[in-house]
């Protein structure tokens, strides 16, 4: 019975609600938000679901759309490249809404995203499994699916920051430019603190390299 009661509301959570925020998305965001039905275990199981698809459309695809060698598979470096933007993202927009009073918090936005790539999990299933049984010239429609996936993920986090920040939608295409170059800011950061980190790092062994040397 308690096995029953967890599946249930594993499939509510995980399955039910973020397609009724995909038909209702401001009635889903709204309870999504105030009703607590934004989890951050789903948010999670998202994050994750799109690491692993990103994988195997490396391995899985079907030869005629795949561009990828397997043997040139690196699963840290492809998570990475799921991951690392989602959280660039959801630091990058804090701190520019923060700054044109978004209501929203990391979390809600951390959330928001994770949730977003629901509908390009959806159709990335259906590109994977597809692209090994139709024909070279059946690939149009698995193309047009990727397109409309990629579109989802646009389509919900754009009606969620509409609805978590409480902006109008000018107000969401202003902050959005502004969170890119704040990305931009933050990654030219990082890049000047590993560069800074590198040369300490080369100037620290040249000078015990030299010690060892001399004594």
């Amino acid at each position: 019975m308690k096995k029953i009661k967890l599946l249930k509301l594993f499939y509510e959570d995980v399955i039910k609600f973020p397609v009724y925020m995909i038909s209702h998305p401001f009635k889903g965001y709204e309870d999504f938000k105030f009703g607590n039905k934004g989890k951050t275990y789903v948010a999670l199981i998202f994050l994750a679901l799109m690491s692993i698809i990103q994988i195997l459309k490396f391995t899985s695809l079907g030869f005629i759309m795949n561009p990828y060698n397997p043997k040139d598979l690196n699963s840290i470096k492809l998570t990475s490249f799921v991951v690392f933007p989602v959280i660039l993202f959801s630091i990058a927009n804090w701190n520019v809404t923060t700054l044109f009073d978004g209501k929203g918090k990391i979390k809600d936005i951390f959330k928001m995203v994770c949730y977003s790539l629901f509908p390009y999990i959806i159709v990335s299933i259906i590109v994977l499994i597809g692209s090994n049984y139709l024909t070279i010239d059946e690939m149009v429609l698995l193309n047009l699916f990727n397109y409309l996936g990629i579109l989802g993920i646009v389509y919900l986090m754009f009606l969620g920051m509409i609805s978590i920040h409480e902006y109008s939608p000018f107000k969401v295409i202003v902050t959005t430019i502004m969170t890119v170059v704040a990305i931009g800011i933050i990654l030219f950061i990082m890049l000047l603190v590993f560069t800074l980190v590198r040369q300490f790092y080369t100037f620290i062994y040249a000078i015990l390299k030299e010690l060892v040397k001399r004594y």
